[in-house]
């Protein structure tokens, strides 16, 4: 957002109604939470990966995710 505050528009509010940041419009949808995002990027988009293919690394970085997203 260029100066803040963009998100508290009705343009912006017509695309997530809860007006908060980010939220993205991919393939149709709108989605509004940092994880949704990255999680629906990673398994549309198989290049490049967004997480390790290491299923314990890929662990690793959820875990790190959830306590960054839990505020």
């Amino acid at each position: 957002i260029k100066d803040g505050g963009q998100q508290l528009t009705d343009q912006f509010k017509a695309i997530n109604p809860m007006q908060q940041v980010p939220a993205v419009t991919i393939d149709g949808i709108t989605l509004s939470q940092s994880l949704a995002i990255i999680q629906y990027i990673e398994e549309t988009r198989p290049e490049p990966r967004l997480l390790p293919a290491d299923p314990k690394q890929r662990a690793h970085v959820r875990i790190i995710c959830d306590i960054i997203a839990s505020g």
